[in-house]
């Protein structure tokens, strides 16, 4: 893991940026010098995640140390969709077949990108920030709520919910 996110800084450096990715939390990147827009930092990003493959190793990282177990992939989802429902967090009404598909990562990064925006538009009350990084102007439950709470156990364990 480390090693990925030493290859996407060096790759961030030249622009600026560096980027820290915290288990539970995810990646977090800051502008550091220079001037880069919101836009440019996002291109600059995207195109070094592409070339280091820190976004699948960060990703890969996040579900074996969420399933030791080695649950496969669909069921974890499935009990996710289970999770989230049974505690009244679905923000609209969506079935099992729906939430599947729309937290499906594909294998490219073009479709982990997809799948990412469309889950952080649909859970948009839960996501301190947009799927690219940016403030989320309708983020309204963090950790501290029992609500947003409950978001982040049913996300992050939910085989034992």
């Amino acid at each position: 893991m480390q090693e990925a996110y030493d290859a996407y800084n060096t790759c961030l450096e030249p622009y600026g940026l560096q980027a820290v990715y915290t288990p539970g939390e995810g990646e977090s990147t800051g502008q550091y010098r220079g001037s880069l827009s919101n836009d440019e930092q996002l291109k600059v990003m995207q195109e070094c995640r592409s070339k280091t493959g820190a976004d699948l190793v960060s990703t890969l990282y996040a579900d074996i140390s969420s399933n030791p177990n080695n649950v496969d992939t669909a069921a974890m989802q499935r009990t996710t969709y289970q999770c989230l429902a049974k505690h009244d967090l679905l923000p609209q009404s969506i079935s099992e077949s729906e939430y599947l598909a729309m937290v499906d990562r594909g294998t490219t990064q073009e479709s982990m990108t997809a799948s990412l925006k469309r889950e952080s538009e649909f859970f948009s009350e839960y996501w301190e920030q947009t799927y690219d990084g940016q403030p989320n102007p309708n983020f309204k439950y963090d950790q501290n709520t029992p609500q947003g709470h409950q978001f982040y156990l049913c996300n992050n364990d939910p085989l034992n919910q």
